[in-house]
């Protein structure tokens, strides 16, 4: 199956189709001390009385100045002299006492935390930022890195043992099942000491099981369509705005060996590419009550829109991860391609002024309004931290208007804040790091206020075993068996089959 055989009639009279029928719907191709400061306040009131003598009282005060939230004992020390003069005179005099005042201090707590950041830039900048919150709560943060594939079991190991740290790093279907199993506790509380309305409505629903949230959303860093707009102006095409166009583009720019219509990609540790294709056909692992949804019509329609995609993508799609599909689309090999928002990254690094022939679009939907994947990183505090209320102050310190600012400006380029007042704002948009990649991270931000975080819509209620689907590699096996030549239907159903040994396992 190509793109050059597919009807553009066919697309739009079975996105309109209702849900029984699997025939129709198989048209939808369309795609650390902390340091106390005080300071030292000399007052001299000086009085004249009617004899020859001046009075001076000397006033020494030892007032404390606040400085990360340490709290200093206050001490007045007055000492009154007498000097008798010849004439009446009013004498002012100085005198700088220096007094020892003992600091009351809090004691340092240190917390564990576990994320799976290895870019040296990323890495350095959050432990910076994780440090200069810490001085507010008067904790020191320990950094354990965790490579991804291996933090789920160690996590779960932890549990059982308990040896949980105090937060860890998860993403959304990670969090819902943990949230399950009481491996990360409820946040509301934090929410509030943050404040309301802090962060968008998509991601922090991305966060919660069961109406509750059990987690920060730290970053965002949602997949956009990236697309060569110099090749688009060299053919006449017009800006993509639906899947059709992207699929029908990408065919007209195909030209194998020497350069696709697209680059397609599955070796990933997460099912990408079903997370980017799946919620553009309002299809999801699970329903809103926790039933298996996979097998519709609708997943149906991403695994034949996926199908045409790899018709135009270089060969070997199982093989080939986001990583390569960059180098690819870097080197002139690729027309269109989907990767999160930090790609600006590389784009803004890449010779021939290639970021400015470059553009991007929030991916499109097929039936309903949401589409592509909102990926996200949050900050969990575990049922198994000691210190949940430094806990607590350290979260409300890392999510300060200009703590969290400060540290976004200066970490991987391209990832999208969370935090309205700085999506809101201009300091961050305008910063000289940012400001060559701002309407590429915009159109993410855009992107993430339709795009859903994982494979389940409705995960927040009912989809506490996501995160073993995505560990048993369920979704990418089933897309890979389409990139193989399989047959998108037979595939589907057994990617359903073992999504329900899942749920029957789990009781």
């Amino acid at each position: 199956m190509t793109w050059k055989n597919l009807s553009r009639r066919r697309l739009l009279t079975a996105a309109s189709v209702g849900a029984g029928s699997v025939a129709a719907m198989a048209a939808l191709v369309g795609c650390g001390e902390v340091q106390t400061v005080t300071e030292r306040v000399v007052e001299v009131v000086t009085k004249e009385v009617p004899v020859e003598r001046v009075v001076t009282r000397e006033v020494v005060k030892e007032v404390a100045v606040e400085v990360e939230k340490v709290v200093t004992q206050q001490v007045e020390v007055a000492v009154e002299v007498e000097k008798v003069v010849e004439k009446t005179v009013v004498e002012e005099r100085v005198v700088t006492k220096v007094v020892q005042a003992e600091a009351m201090q809090r004691k340092i707590e240190t917390v564990t935390f576990w994320d799976f950041e290895t870019r040296a830039l990323g890495v350095a900048a959050q432990e910076a930022w994780l440090a200069r919150a810490g001085t507010h709560a008067a904790v020191r943060v320990e950094r354990l890195g965790v490579p991804f594939p291996e933090l789920e079991p160690k996590v779960l190991a932890a549990k059982a043992s308990g040896t949980l740290p105090d937060m860890v790093w998860s993403q959304p279907d990670s969090c819902w099942t943990w949230a399950a199993a009481e491996i990360v506790a409820p946040l509301d509380d934090v929410h509030a000491a943050i404040g309301a309305n802090k962060f968008g409505n998509n991601p922090l629903e991305a966060t919660k099981l069961d109406g509750v949230s059990y987690g920060i959303p730290q970053f965002l860093w949602p997949h956009i369509m990236y697309y060569r707009m110099d090749k688009y102006e060299e053919n006449g095409l017009d800006e993509p705005k639906t899947w059709i166009d992207l699929g029908e583009n990408g065919a007209a720019l195909n030209n194998p060996p020497d350069h696709y219509g697209f680059f397609t990609y599955l070796k990933d540790a997460h099912p990408k590419l079903a997370w980017n294709l799946m919620p553009a056909f309002d299809a999801y692992v699970f329903e809103r009550d926790g039933s298996v949804a996979l097998g519709s019509q609708g997943t149906l329609g991403s695994l034949l829109l996926a199908q045409g995609l790899f018709s135009i993508s270089p060969p070997g799609v199982a093989g080939n991860d986001e990583g390569a599909g960059r180098t690819a689309f870097l080197n002139g090999l690729a027309s269109h391609m989907t990767s999160s928002t930090s790609f600006s990254t590389g784009l803004a690094a890449a010779p021939d002024d290639l970021l400015s022939k470059v553009g991007a679009v929030a991916q499109p939907s097929v039936i309903g309004d949401a589409a592509g994947l909102a990926g996200m990183n949050i900050l969990n505090i575990t049922t198994g931290s000691k210190h949940p209320d430094r806990m607590m102050e350290l979260f409300v310190s890392l999510f300060d208007h200009e703590i969290y600012q400060g540290w976004f400006i200066s970490t991987v380029l391209g990832w999208a804040p969370t935090l309205r007042s700085v999506q809101e704002g201009t300091d961050y948009w305008e910063s000289a790091r940012v400001k060559p990649v701002a309407r590429l991270v915009r159109t993410g931000v855009e992107a993430s206020n339709k795009a859903w975080p994982s494979g389940a819509k409705y995960g927040s209620e009912g989809a506490s075993l996501l995160g073993t689907v995505t560990a048993r590699n369920v979704l990418k096996d089933m897309f890979t068996k389409v990139s193989d030549g399989g047959d998108p239907q037979a595939a589907l159903e057994d990617a359903t089959a073992e999504v329900e040994r899942i749920v029957a396992d789990a009781g």
